[in-house]
């Protein structure tokens, strides 16, 4: 079957089972969506995913914070690579596991993730929900949610506590009182 995997590490030929599952065995994640592969072309040090596949088969992407989507994929580049594997699905929906190496079958190169990402919003594989039409209850629990996380998150690297405190001073502020 054919699946997507998005990375920012160019000319790889070959895609190896690097991430772990709880018991320490090694996964290779795939996706058989390539509008919601786009999304892992993110910053691996901030790492803020808001997004995944619903049941419609679409990417839905919610934004927490006003132009979320153009700060963290405007002109980020990267390689979707396209794998014909037998992957398992998992617990996450639209995602698969391999436990083995797989060769690519074809490279994308993305130049601008936020372009390719708008592209696949007019095609209506992706959905957004932008930051201005969250409802005051919405957006109220993503900060409850986030300033929880973050009190219960241990210490973060320098990046990821740059990211919170600029896009999330009041989380940030609320999780270390």
């Amino acid at each position: 079957m054919k699946f997507y995997h998005g990375s920012t590490e160019s000319g790889l030929t070959v895609l190896c089972p690097v991430s772990k599952d709880k018991d320490g065995h090694p996964l290779l994640y795939l996706t058989d969506s390539f509008a919601y592969s786009l999304f892992y072309l993110r910053d691996r040090k901030t790492d803020f995913v808001t997004c995944g596949l619903a049941a419609d088969g679409k990417a839905h992407y919610e934004e927490w914070f006003p132009n979320q989507l153009k700060t963290l994929y405007e002109r980020r580049s990267g390689w979707i690579y396209e794998v014909n594997a037998n992957a398992e699905p998992h617990r996450i929906r639209g995602i698969h596991v391999c436990r083995e190496a797989v060769a690519v079958t074809q490279p994308h190169y993305i130049e601008d993730a936020y372009c390719a990402i708008q592209n696949e919003i007019k095609k209506g594989t992706v959905i957004v929900r932008a930051f201005e039409e969250a409802s005051q209850e919405q957006l109220r629990q993503y900060q409850a949610d986030l300033a929880a996380w973050l009190r219960s998150a241990g210490p973060l690297p320098i990046e990821k506590q740059n990211f919170y405190r600029t896009y999330f001073p009041a989380c940030w502020k609320q999780a270390h009182e």
